[in-house]
């Protein structure tokens, strides 16, 4: 079974809270890059399962369809740190 590794899932609390919302953050933009990736063939195929709200089978296909989906989900994460320590230096 594949299973796409996203940072922050499993934590306690308050951190809890906060790594769920990190993640959402991560998986949407992931999921907005891989429409750009799939080819348009594939992108009627993905728009289905995802209105299904699985997110295994989500997985699933996308692994099986954006060979580099591990390099995209890596580079959304770096992105998102970057923004992060940039938003907080601007608010000091």
């Amino acid at each position: 079974m594949f299973k796409i590794s996203y940072p922050y899932q499993d934590a306690g609390d308050k951190e809890d809270e906060i790594n769920q919302k990190l993640t959402n953050i991560i998986r949407k933009r992931v999921l907005l890059r891989a429409v750009e990736l799939l080819p348009e063939e594939k992108q009627e195929e993905f728009n289905k399962i995802l209105s299904e709200e699985n997110q295994e089978k989500t997985d699933q296909f996308l692994g099986e369809n954006i060979p580099n989906i591990q390099e995209v989900i890596d580079e959304e994460i770096e992105n998102l740190k970057r923004e992060l320590k940039e938003e907080k230096n601007e608010d000091m």
